[in-house]
């Protein structure tokens, strides 16, 4: 086989894998795949992950989630679920 004919055969594998795994990132799987992301990190944390809705509504998760990466930053033991407000505001403060 002949060097052009080789490049055009890796050119065309290349292409398929990339025509397979453009497919593969479509919203559903991205949104599923960033929820298992959450999961994950926040396996330690007192919260329960398994929407982008009512599982954040109380600032709980989002707190959790700037407290994994940022841990000296607030104390989240401290903090109450029924103090939405709060919760947010501090999140999106440290995560600043």
């Amino acid at each position: 086989m002949s060097k052009v004919n080789v490049f055009k055969q890796m050119d065309q594998m290349h292409r398929s894998s990339q025509q397979q795994t453009a497919r593969s990132f479509n919203p559903s799987t991205v949104k599923n795949a960033l929820l298992r992301w959450c999961q994950i990190k926040l396996e330690n944390y007192p919260v329960q992950i398994t929407n982008f809705s009512s599982c954040w509504a109380d600032g709980m998760a989002f707190c959790a989630l700037i407290h994994r990466f940022v841990p000296d930053s607030f104390d989240f033991d401290k903090l109450n679920p029924r103090n939405r407000r709060e919760n947010l505001e501090l999140a999106f403060r440290v995560a600043e």
